[in-house]
């Protein structure tokens, strides 16, 4: 017997545009370590900053996530 759990989240193009566009980045730097590893320290910091800005303010950070 299957089980399906919906959980709704709602995003919107700006949302899906930057998860699409930061996964790329990702994609093209992975080839060199001496470009992967600042990528991943920068959009650490960038998901890290919008975490805790979501957390403080309790609403949608930027407007858009």
């Amino acid at each position: 017997m299957e089980v399906r759990v919906f959980i709704p989240i709602a995003n919107n193009r700006w949302h899906c545009l930057f998860h699409l566009l930061s996964g790329t980045i990702g994609l093209a730097t992975a080839r060199s370590p001496s470009r992967a590893l600042p990528f991943t320290w920068a959009i650490g910091a960038i998901y890290l900053l919008a975490a805790l800005w979501g957390l403080a303010d309790g609403s949608a950070v930027l407007w858009v996530i």
